[in-house]
């Protein structure tokens, strides 16, 4: 299995996730990318990605110790890819029957979630490459609760199968992205409709932790 440009074994990756074997056997057939843990960023002034590793353990060879924007991007690239699993790894546990209970504090199922979950992460998909390629970019927000509630979009009936494909592409590609961020790009920002100035960085910190607080809301649910 390749992951972020390196191949590891089966048996390393689901070590590696932290997953149950069937999950790991789901995580596999959609082809999910994971980083290696340890990796280091290197200094932007070198041209190279922010996540490759050409630096000297302290760093201060190309002074990357003097860039902490680049710093504090790597540390929330290396949650992206575990918040990515974590909530797979919740999603996939489902029972059928899981996917359907409701909770009297939460009117969204866990079949809900996971196709909210989808969704929010096309849009999010999007939102990177257009704040990379276009600053100044309008960052248009949607209902969520409306689109919830839309009878052809289907949220409460509708498999979850084709919407968990989408959300490992979707993530794994814009891992990837993250991957070659400079710290320049990291201060591209565009006007989110609802929030006002949006920049890459606080795109990084929110879709970390969207699947995170997704997999807590799944879980507070069959509680």
């Amino acid at each position: 299995h390749r992951v972020a440009g390196h191949v590891v074994r089966a048996r390393q990756l689901d070590e590696h996730a932290g997953l149950s074997d069937h999950a790991g056997q789901l995580l596999r057939r959609g082809g999910l990318r994971l980083p290696i843990r340890g990796q280091a960023p290197a200094c932007a002034a070198l041209g190279r990605s922010a996540f490759d590793h050409h630096c000297g353990a302290d760093r201060t060879q190309c002074g990357c110790s003097g860039r902490p924007a680049i710093l504090m991007t790597y540390a929330i690239a290396e949650s992206y890819s575990p918040s990515t699993l974590t909530y797979f790894h919740v999603a996939v546990s489902l029972s059928a029957s899981d996917l359907d209970k409701k909770s009297g504090a939460d009117p969204w199922t866990p079949r809900m979630v996971i196709h909210h979950v989808t969704d929010s992460e096309t849009n999010s998909y999007l939102r990177l490459r257009r704040l990379v390629a276009e600053p100044g970019t309008l960052i248009q927000g949607y209902d969520e609760g409306v689109w919830a509630q839309n009878s052809t979009l289907a949220y409460a009936t509708l498999d979850v199968e084709e919407s968990l494909a989408i959300f490992q592409a979707v993530r794994a590609s814009s891992y990837s992205l993250i991957q070659r961020l400079s710290d320049e790009v990291l201060k591209n920002e565009g006007t989110h409709s609802e929030y006002g100035k949006y920049t890459v960085s606080q795109w990084l910190t929110n879709y970390s932790a969207h699947p995170l607080d997704h997999s807590a809301q799944i879980t507070s649910i069959l509680n």
